[in-house]
């Protein structure tokens, strides 16, 4: 995990800072991307960073929304296999489906990096955590209540953002 981040963090910043040496007046709400002809060297690499980027944190993102789905529909019955397949494989396909219901893909990422990336990897979790922990010491609720209430914050904060962008 801490990896994957290292390797996000490094490849959104090498492109933002690149991007932002380049375009710095003509940048907007819109992607960056879009100011590059699709020809150019650095949209190709920037495409096939993000792509990369994608792919090696998409198990992160959803082992912690698999994890909660097992924990609440399965309990204490041991792993499978198969269990854990089908969970992220369904994960993934409910994601794929919604993603192709929207004819702007950057208001999708609005919606979904502003409530459902927060929801899934933080919220849910620390609630399943407060569920499924009863004899926790006090500081690990503190911990779960921190993240609760700051993961509500922030997705009705970049919520409220993307709504105010699409009736603009």
């Amino acid at each position: 995990a801490g990896l994957i981040v290292i390797a996000c963090f490094i490849l959104y910043g090498t492109f933002g800072i690149f991007t932002y040496l380049d375009k710095f007046n003509e940048l907007s709400a819109s992607s960056a991307l879009e100011l590059y002809p699709p020809q150019n060297v650095f949209t190709i690499i920037a495409t096939v960073c993000v792509c990369y980027i994608l792919l090696i944190s998409e198990p992160l993102v959803i082992w912690a929304a698999r994890t909660s789905v097992d924990g609440a529909f399965f309990k204490d019955k041991p792993m499978t296999t198969t269990r854990w397949v089908l969970i992220g494989l369904a994960l993934c396909c409910i994601s794929a489906g919604l993603a192709s219901t929207s004819n702007n893909i950057l208001i999708f990422f609005n919606i979904v990096g502003g409530i459902l990336i927060p929801v899934v990897t933080l919220f849910v979790p620390s609630f399943f955590f407060m569920k499924a922990t009863p004899g926790r010491k006090w500081y690990r609720t503190v911990q779960a209540w921190y993240t609760i209430v700051f993961t509500a914050i922030a997705a009705v904060a970049c919520t409220w953002q993307t709504i105010d962008e699409i009736r603009k």
